[in-house]
């Protein structure tokens, strides 16, 4: 399904931009939304949002129900990007330690996400941050991705794992109306 959901949503991207530099992050991306997992949220904050106002103050562009619709299978969550940003995902690491070395077979595959939640906002109780972090007052979260069943199985994360190193980057948005 996510390669059809990927063709979709290269169909929908309304901004893509050759001449924009790729922005390449790794960080540690966590596997969330599960049915029946006790950390899953309510609504997720990209439905229905508001994405532009106008002068009087009302709603004059949403997130459009259509587009979120057929971006939900393909969902991630993520702090700071806008609704309905489209990002490439790319798993970079595997858990060699385990005894089933989980994810080694996917190292190097990637998948399409869209953003239409916010998080991960759990912080890692094993990292205390770095000096920089420390200095502001911040905390260090466990990562900048959370991401949907479908996301995480498409880079071959099962439940078992929950968590993978991999490296992501933008390349446009959907959902305006």
């Amino acid at each position: 399904m996510i390669p059809i959901l990927s063709m979709l949503l290269a169909a929908l991207v309304s901004t893509l931009s050759a001449s924009t530099p790729v922005r390449l992050r790794a960080t540690r991306a966590t596997r969330y939304d599960d049915p029946g997992d006790p950390t899953r949220g309510g609504t997720p904050s990209c439905w229905r949002r508001c994405l532009a106002v106008d002068a009087a103050g009302n709603c004059s562009r949403r997130f459009s129900d259509r587009a979120f619709e057929l971006s939900w299978p393909a969902h991630v969550a993520n702090r700071w990007l806008p609704c309905g940003t489209v990002i490439v995902i790319q798993r970079v690491g595997c858990d060699r330690r385990h005894p089933k070395r989980l994810g080694c077979d996917a190292v190097g595959r990637s998948t399409i996400g869209v953003v239409l939640d916010r998080g991960p906002y759990n912080t890692d109780p094993r990292k205390p941050g770095d000096h920089r972090t420390r200095a502001r007052g911040g905390l260090v979260y466990r990562g900048d991705l959370d991401m949907s069943p479908g996301v995480s199985e498409a880079l071959s994360m099962g439940l078992e794992e929950g968590r993978a190193d991999v490296r992501w980057w933008t390349v446009g948005r959907v959902g305006a109306e």
